[in-house]
């Protein structure tokens, strides 16, 4: 075999550059493409389920109305108008079939793809990007969702489309992300009332942030995005103040709620039957990824030098921070606001807030863990999720 000459290195070196550099323009689209493909294979079981749940055939049997009987029949339900009236818009289109109306959901869970491909990689970058997409694909959550013709399915989508461009609002100061947070904030508070009280969260954890930081302009615009959510809400504050009561008196759910209900309904039920396995290996990651900052800060004696080690990562952990408060500090209030004002929560509810955990998990993973830990994830969120779908589908 002939020995390479230097134009042939010189050519292969120009094909693998170019290649590279395809790849960091084109890769993360087409990765969105296939993970677009691979979601719709990965949900056609629960798709293709002739059964149909209670709540799923009360929202069916409603659509069914006349759109003027549907108007008449909101304010007697305990949800916002806006899925339904979307959904039934879309019965216009293609028919008022279980299956039509089923696949209105596809659409939510391809905006979620979307999420993570381009809003996450501009607040948070490719790896992070990669992991979100991954989940947001291969979820365990789709199974519940797409058979499901209820409200929580879009408030899924809002409120983490809300709760990502308010991080690129905040720490990026994109103009743009101002507008779409306060649209999706307000699209969310009149999906469902878990997404205003995640609204309403979102924007006393970031307001607080901008005083912190002492972001004057920043802190008049969240504030002004406030004042706009909260005027495109009075028309809805009347009826969903009857709608609260009514629920107080007739509401049939449980609303006992726990920690490890919490955990179950915001971060197991991404992995379904492997749940526990991928918990404990994420944990151990983190626990790895903490001793070795442990480990870095061993000669450290002074709370200067803690701040001299940790400088280079600063906005990796402020962004972990915010991001995790995002995810709890809605959780907080639907319990203070179940316990002290009214019970609408049920506890499965709190699905809605388990994609917050996905961008949660995604940056932890794409900012703080090195390349070999970020490709184990990769490999663990696949293999669990081939796991619980061959345990749910039937043999």
């Amino acid at each position: 075999m002939p020995a390479l000459t230097k134009t042939d290195k010189s050519d292969n070196s120009d094909v693998i550059s170019k290649s590279i550099a395809f790849f960091n323009r084109w890769g993360i689209l087409i990765l969105a493409l296939v993970m677009l493909a691979v979601s719709v294979i990965h949900i056609l079981p629960p798709f293709n389920a002739d059964i149909i749940n209670y709540d799923s055939s009360y929202q069916y049997f409603l659509t069914k109305h006349s759109l003027s009987d549907i108007m008449k029949l909101l304010p007697e339900d305990y949800s916002p108008p806006l899925y339904t009236l979307l959904l039934k818009l879309w019965t216009y289109i293609f028919g008022s079939s279980l299956l039509a109306m089923r696949s209105f959901s596809i659409f939510i869970i391809w905006g979620l793809i979307f999420l993570a491909a381009f809003p996450v990689r501009a607040a948070f970058g490719k790896r992070a990007s990669v992991i979100c997409m991954l989940l947001y694909t291969l979820s365990y959550v789709n199974f519940l969702l797409v058979p499901e013709i209820r409200p929580t399915v879009l408030a899924y989508f809002l409120t983490a489309a809300c709760a990502i461009y308010m991080y690129l609002a905040l720490f990026k100061g994109y103009h743009y992300a101002y507008i779409c947070m306060t649209v999706f904030a307000v699209l969310g508070m009149y999906t469902h009332n878990v997404s205003m009280l995640a609204a309403l969260s979102f924007y006393i954890v970031s307001f607080a942030f901008t005083i912190i930081s002492k972001q004057k302009k920043k802190t008049l615009y969240f504030f002004l995005s406030g004042v706009v959510c909260a005027l495109s809400y009075c028309p809805w504050l009347i009826v969903v103040m009857k709608q609260f009561s009514n629920v107080k008196k007739n509401y049939w759910a449980n609303s006992i709620i726990s920690s490890s209900l919490v955990i179950d309904w915001t971060y197991d039920i991404h992995f379904g039957y492997a749940s526990g396995l991928v918990t404990y290996l994420i944990f151990i990651f983190i626990a790895i990824m903490l001793l070795i900052h442990v480990v870095k800060m061993r000669n450290c004696k002074t709370l200067n030098d803690i701040r001299k080690k940790f400088a280079p990562h600063r906005a990796e952990f402020v962004s972990v921070l915010y991001c995790g408060l995002m995810y709890v500090a809605p959780i907080i209030t639907l319990i203070l606001f179940t316990r002290l004002v009214y019970p609408i929560i049920a506890t499965r509810y709190f699905y809605i807030l388990s994609s917050l955990m996905v961008i949660l998990l995604s940056v932890v993973i794409g900012k703080l863990f090195d390349t070999k830990l970020f490709l184990a994830c990769i490999v663990l969120f696949i293999v669990s999720s081939v796991s619980y779908t061959h345990l749910t589908l039937p043999t």
